[in-house]
């Protein structure tokens, strides 16, 4: 997340990644049997799959062009939303809750590199 941001895709993109990192506060912190929760959880879910989309057109440059802490926080974050889709596909049942905290723990990860 170190590359210097210019273009509307990359400040889109670091919007979006600043959407999902506070939603996923929110839906730790205050979960709810509410239509707001679950609004949140599909707006956390769209922005995933947009943030995912916008980063793989600079993927190539960030792989080449930054520091191996900026390397490692995006493709961190890329298996974060790998995780994310596999929770999508499951359904997010209580019995793969580990997927989940996994996927929690890998993108916590990317946001501190």
């Amino acid at each position: 997340m170190a590359f210097p941001v210019h273009s509307f895709g990359q400040r889109l993109l670091m919007g979006t990644v600043a959407f999902l990192a506070a939603s996923a506060i929110y839906l730790y912190g205050f979960p709810q049997q509410n239509v707001f929760y679950a609004v949140i959880v599909l707006l956390h879910l769209v922005a995933g799959i947009a943030a995912t989309i916008l980063l793989l057109p600079f993927l190539g440059r960030i792989l080449r062009e930054r520091s191996w802490l900026g390397r490692g926080g995006w493709l961190l974050f890329l298996i974060g939303a790998a995780l994310g889709f596999w929770l999508v596909h499951t359904g997010t049942i209580r019995s793969e809750w580990k997927w989940m905290y996994a996927h929690m723990a890998v993108s916590a990860a990317a946001l501190a590199f």
